[in-house]
C-alpha cells in the first residue's frame, strides 16, 4: 500500500514506471471514490413516495381545506418553498416518477396550485431573475415541465388584467420558458 501511495505521489513523469497491479488498483480506488461520491448525490433527492408524501401535503392545504385562514399565506409559502427546493436539487419531472395516473394528476395539481397562489399572493417570488434562469436551466435539461406554469401564468394575466402584447419580466420570463401569449388559458377561467 505504501508502494502505491509513493507512486501516486510521484512525479508525473514517473507514472510510465507504475506497473500493471499497481495501475489496476489506482482505477478500483478512483472507481470507488466515484460511486461513494454517486451515492452521496443520490441521497438529496427524495424518492417518489416521499415526493408524492410532499405533494398530498401541498393538496392539503388548499384554501378551500384550510380550517386556518389566516395562515394561508404562510402555508402557500412554505409549498412554494418546497417545491421550488425540489425543483433546485432534483427538478420535477412526475411523470417518470410516478405511475400512477392518479399521483401524477395529484402532484401536478399541487404544483399548478401553488404557484397560482403565490403569483396571487406574491409574484416576485416567481417573476425574478434567479427564479426564472431556475425554470430555464431545468427545462433544458427536461427536469421541469412547462406545462406548469401555463395555468398559474394565466390567472396572473387574467386577474391581473394584463393586456396583450405583455411588456417587462413577464414578458421575459414567458420567452425565457418558452410559453407563448396565445397558450395562456383566458376563457377557463
Amino acid at each position: 500500500m505504501e508502494k502505491l501511495i509513493k507512486n501516486i505521489c510521484c512525479d508525473l513523469r514517473t507514472t510510465a514506471y507504475i506497473n500493471k497491479t499497481d495501475k489496476m488498483k489506482i482505477a478500483l480506488i478512483v472507481l470507488i471514490l466515484l460511486l461513494f461520491s454517486f451515492k452521496s448525490s443520490c441521497q438529496d433527492t427524495l424518492s417518489s413516495q416521499e415526493m408524492l408524501q410532499v405533494f398530498k401535503q401541498i393538496n392539503k392545504s388548499d384554501a378551500s381545506k384550510l380550517r386556518h385562514p389566516e395562515k394561508r399565506e404562510e402555508i402557500f409559502l412554505t409549498n412554494f418553498k418546497e417545491i421550488k427546493e425540489l425543483i433546485e436539487y432534483q427538478g420535477l419531472v412526475i411523470d417518470s416518477n410516478f405511475s400512477k395516473k392518479r399521483h401524477i394528476k395529484l402532484a401536478e395539481s399541487a404544483i399548478r396550485m401553488t404557484f397560482t397562489h403565490i403569483l396571487q399572493s406574491n409574484p416576485s417570488l416567481i417573476l425574478n431573475e434567479k427564479f426564472i434562469e431556475l425554470i430555464r436551466e431545468k427545462l433544458q435539461t427536461k427536469k421541469f415541465c412547462k406545462d406548469y406554469l401555463i395555468f398559474p401564468l394565466s390567472v396572473y394575466v387574467y386577474e391581473n388584467e394584463i393586456k396583450s402584447p405583455f411588456e417587462g419580466v413577464l414578458k421575459d420570463a414567458m420567452r425565457i420558458w418558452g410559453i407563448n401569449e396565445s397558450e395562456l388559458i383566458h376563457k377557463d377561467l
